[in-house]
């Protein structure tokens, strides 16, 4: 059954989930290893917190363990990480352009939580980052300007002063109003500075299909097996697609709510077999075909009376019932996930006639548009 094709309608690229870490398809809300939102980190208009990358190690494992940690959290497609480390003379100056200097800004706008939580997965293999706090640049700009107003104060003091005395003052503070300026500009500049990515985008409501996704993706946890997973993993992230695609429409919500009545029972009906099959499980535990037949033929072979050997029969014939049960249990979730992928496949077929009249206009548009320029 494995071995077909599959439908149209699940995807084949993958993401994972930023609570565990699991590999998930892309667009499904729910993770279905947790049974949680596999979008955790998200941007905030508040605390705006920012992830400064400050150092990097030249192995490829710090590449590549900055590279995959990034890839989980950030919008779109990952680019080549290239950055000038250490001294950037031996770099070609077509390199210094096309590389990034450190210190660079990965993330910003970030609660602190976050800004922690993405750093503390990043420390590592000798990636080295940095958690900005929000007025750091405030708090460098007012060492600047409480340097250069002390300055201005004991420049006029030094001007009543007179030779050596006046030099020995002036000097050493116009070296020190400089450093606090210059840290204070560069401050400034870096809290104003572009962040190289994005956080994946996190979805601003769950919608009605997330009830049903929950109870699936719920089947999921504990000892339910391997056999099973594979099943209903499928059909969480079809039920998640039928629901949107539900919410998308305008004009055809009566159709699509006729076609697809059946999912919510279907839904139950599979969570009794998946329930029923966790069972037989844990009741096949211990009974090991092999070692039974094994020590009946030992029983008989040492001639020992029948009734030492009931038990061993006993434990064979609740193998065989339960194997039959087993096998019953998992033929009806098949049938009731097949029933399921034909009703959202008839779901996912209906289309507003006005909203697909919308689409090929927007595309004759936007042909014409690409003509013109």
């Amino acid at each position: 059954m494995r071995g077909q094709g599959q439908s149209a309608a699940v995807a084949v690229a993958r993401t994972e989930c930023q609570r565990c870490g699991a590999p998930l398809r892309v667009g499904q809300r729910l993770c279905l290893a947790c049974g949680r939102v596999a979008v955790k980190y998200a941007h905030s208009t508040e605390e705006r917190y920012a992830i400064d990358l400050m150092s990097i190690a030249e192995e490829a494992d710090a590449i590549s363990h900055l590279h995959e940690v990034l890839g989980s959290v950030v919008e779109g497609r990952m680019p080549a990480l290239e950055f000038v480390i250490g001294d950037p003379n031996m770099y070609s100056e077509a390199e210094r352009l096309r590389r990034t200097r450190l210190p660079a800004r990965l993330l910003s706008d970030l609660s602190r939580e976050t800004a922690e939580e993405i750093s503390g997965r990043l420390t590592k293999h000798g990636v080295e980052v940095r958690v900005v706090h929000p007025r750091a640049a405030i708090v460098e700009a007012g060492k600047g300007f409480g340097a250069l107003a002390v300055g201005v104060s004991l420049a006029v003091l030094a001007g009543q002063l007179s030779g050596w005395l006046a030099f020995a003052i002036t000097v050493p503070l116009l070296v020190v109003v400089g450093v606090f300026l210059t840290r204070s500009m560069h401050a400034s500049s870096q809290s104003n500075a572009p962040s190289l990515f994005r956080l994946r985008k996190a979805p601003a409501a769950l919608p009605a299909s997330d009830p049903l996704v929950a109870r699936l993706a719920a089947l999921l946890q504990g000892d339910t097996p391997e056999d099973v997973r594979v099943h209903v993993g499928e059909l969480a992230l079809l039920v998640q697609r039928l629901v949107d695609h539900r919410a998308s429409l305008l004009g055809q919500a009566a159709e699509i709510d006729a076609l697809t009545e059946p999912v919510a029972p279907l839904v139950a009906l599979i969570e009794g077999q998946v329930a029923a099959l966790r069972t037989i499980t844990r009741d096949l535990v211990g009974l090991q075909e092999g070692a039974m037949v094994r020590a009946l033929a030992a029983s008989e072979a040492r001639g020992e009376p029948a009734a030492r050997r009931e038990e061993i029969h006993r434990g064979l014939e609740r193998l065989r019932a339960l194997e039959d049960a087993r096998a019953a249990a998992f033929h009806r979730l098949l049938e009731a996930a097949s029933l399921m992928r034909r009703a959202i496949e008839l779901g996912l077929g209906v289309h507003d006639a006005q909203q697909v009249h919308e689409h090929h206009v927007q595309l004759a548009l936007a042909a014409l548009g690409s003509d013109e320029a």
